[in-house]
C-alpha cells in the first residue's frame, strides 16, 4: 500500500500537479525570488504545473468578484444589466484571469525569441505564472477600499518577478531584461484591450 501511494504521488510530480506545494511556491516566490526562479529553471515538469497553479491563485479575484457586489458593479459598469450574477462574474474573472497569464506567456514567448536562443512555451508559461503571483494574490484586498494600493504595490513586485524570472528562466542578459518586460508589457497591454473589446462585442461581458 505505502508503494502503490508513493508511486501515485510520484505520477502526480510527474504531470506537475502542484498540491501542497502551492503555500511553499507561493512563499519563496515572493520573498526569495532569486533562489526560486534558479530552481523553476531546473524543473522539468511540463506547463501543467504552473498552469494549475496559476488556476489556483486565478480563483482569488473569482472569490472576490462573488462575494462583491460593488466589485462587480465596478467591473461590469456600462454594460447592458448593471446587476450582474454572482456566480457569473466568479465565472468571468477566473476566466480573465487566467487568460491574462496565458496572454503574458504568449507574449514572452514570441518576444524572448529576439532575446534568448532557444525560448520554450513551457519557460513562458512559468515566468507568466510565477510572476503574476503577487497580483493575484492581492486580489483580495480589492473586497476592502481602504487596501487599495495593495494591488499596485503587488503590480509593481510582479514587474521585479518577470525581470528576475527573464533572466534565470529564459536565460536573458540583465541589461536587456528591462527592455523585454517593457515591450513584454505592452504587447500584452495592448492584447488585454483587444481581449476585452471582443469580449464586450460578443456579450460575454
Amino acid at each position: 500500500a505505502v508503494r502503490i501511494r508513493s508511486g501515485r504521488a510520484a505520477a502526480r510530480e510527474r504531470i506537475g500537479f502542484p498540491g501542497r506545494n502551492v503555500l511553499q511556491r507561493i512563499i519563496r516566490i515572493i520573498f526569495s525570488p532569486q533562489a526560486e526562479w534558479e530552481r523553476i529553471a531546473r524543473e522539468r515538469t511540463g506547463v501543467l504545473r504552473a498552469l494549475s497553479y496559476a488556476m489556483v491563485l486565478a480563483a482569488i479575484p473569482a472569490l472576490v468578484a462573488y462575494g462583491t457586489p460593488s466589485w462587480q458593479g465596478a467591473l461590469y459598469e456600462g454594460s447592458a444589466a448593471r446587476s450582474i450574477d454572482p456566480q457569473r462574474a466568479a465565472g468571468l474573472t477566473f476566466a480573465g484571469a487566467w487568460l491574462g497569464v496565458l496572454l503574458i506567456a504568449a507574449v514572452f514567448w514570441g518576444l524572448a525569441r529576439f532575446f534568448a536562443r532557444t525560448p520554450r512555451w513551457s519557460q513562458a508559461i512559468d515566468v507568466a505564472a510565477y510572476g503574476t503571483t503577487p497580483v493575484l494574490l492581492a486580489a483580495a484586498f480589492l473586497a476592502f477600499p481602504s487596501f487599495a494600493m495593495v494591488p499596485l504595490v503587488a503590480m509593481m513586485h510582479a514587474l521585479y518577478l518577470y525581470y528576475t524570472g527573464a533572466h534565470e528562466v529564459f536565460g536573458i542578459k540583465h541589461d536587456e531584461c528591462a527592455e523585454f518586460i517593457a515591450l513584454a508589457l505592452l504587447a500584452a497591454t495592448i492584447g488585454l484591450f483587444m481581449l476585452g473589446v471582443a469580449a464586450g462585442h460578443f456579450g460575454w461581458i
